[in-house]
């Protein structure tokens, strides 16, 4: 293997644990941070794109895509939830304006979609999915009683969803 897939390995994997937790970025921003060409990050992560490993938002924020989703969902024994649970948190997070997560039973976050309002988040609500995961939704501090009801009933909805999902479905992928 040569210095410069090296390079782009070694790269690759620092992003992945950087996307694995709550930071976002750009690929810019990942360069200058962790002192890496920029040619290399844009070359890298334009490759990562390609295979569906990453994706950017409209802003060029990067985040897991899909086939890093299904492996992380496939590694937690819940393959079956991949495109379910996506199609769930971005209903709950468009319908609620809050943060929607997966979070497999031994704390990892399997998929996060973040809020499109900048306000602070506070409030955390959750869910069983059956006895693997749990689907969670952190509100606006500002969150009144009626719209922390509704929240709290559309995430229930969407984990039993997903717990009926698992039942029917192949859970180990």
């Amino acid at each position: 293997m040569s210095v410069v897939a090296t390079t782009g390995v070694g790269m690759l994997a620092r992003l992945i644990n950087r996307l694995a937790g709550t930071e976002t970025m750009t690929a810019a921003g990942f360069a200058t941070r962790e002192g890496y060409a920029r040619s290399t990050v844009f070359d890298v992560t334009r490759r990562m794109e390609a295979a569906g490993i990453l994706q950017r938002d409209l802003a060029g924020t990067l985040m897991p895509g899909p086939e890093l989703v299904r492996l992380s969902l496939a590694d937690h024994g819940v393959a079956a939830l991949h495109g379910p649970a996506e199609a769930l948190l971005t209903q709950l997070r468009d319908e609620t304006h809050a943060t929607a997560r997966l979070v497999a039973a031994d704390g990892t976050v399997l998929l996060t979609l973040t809020a499109r309002r900048g306000d602070e988040e506070s409030m955390l609500l959750d869910a069983p999915v059956g006895d693997v995961a749990r689907l969670t939704l952190r509100l606006r501090p500002n969150t009144g009683r009626a719209e922390r009801d509704d929240a709290q009933a559309r995430l229930l909805r969407a984990a039993l969803s997903l717990t009926d999902h698992l039942s029917n479905g192949d859970a180990d992928g």
